[in-house]
């Protein structure tokens, strides 16, 4: 059996994007960026904690197409998981319990949405602040404030 791939038909397009690549190490200087959600997973860190994994693509600007990873660690400490719920309802995103993250289909909501971030440069690392949504969808503390 021959299992050989044939990749030459994607030659003219790997050349092409080979000078748009630029690694994480590569810097985005502090400031806010409209991003767009690439990929979200519930995943153990290397020490064994669970954390919500987020891959983040700039879609605008000078550093368009440079990702950005960003982390939430879920921890038995009320300040993470109210860190954890402020992002998910900036996303639009309302859960009830903590378990609901288990449900890829929660995750699969925070997809392809737009957003508004900022990137705060430290030594060591990067933190990455959801400020809002951008694509149109409102956020659960707006409709509740509207409604009084």
């Amino acid at each position: 059996m021959n299992n050989k791939i044939d990749l030459a038909h994607l030659e003219d397009s790997f050349q092409r994007a080979r000078g748009t690549y630029t690694s994480e190490s590569d810097e985005v200087p502090d400031g806010k960026y409209k991003v767009l959600v690439k990929y979200v997973t519930l995943e153990n860190s290397k020490n064994g904690i669970p954390q919500l994994m987020w891959v983040l693509e700039i879609i605008s600007g000078e550093y368009a197409s440079q990702p950005l990873y960003r982390y939430n660690t879920i921890t038995d400490s009320e300040n993470t998981l109210r860190l954890l719920d402020a992002d998910l309802k900036r996303c639009g995103i309302k859960i009830e319990k903590i378990v609901d993250l288990q449900n890829e289909s929660v995750l699969q909501q925070l997809l392809n949405i737009v957003l508004l971030v900022q990137v705060v440069n430290k030594d060591p690392g990067r933190n990455i602040y959801i400020l809002k949504r951008l694509d149109g969808q409102r956020q659960p503390e707006e409709k509740k404030e509207e409604e009084e």
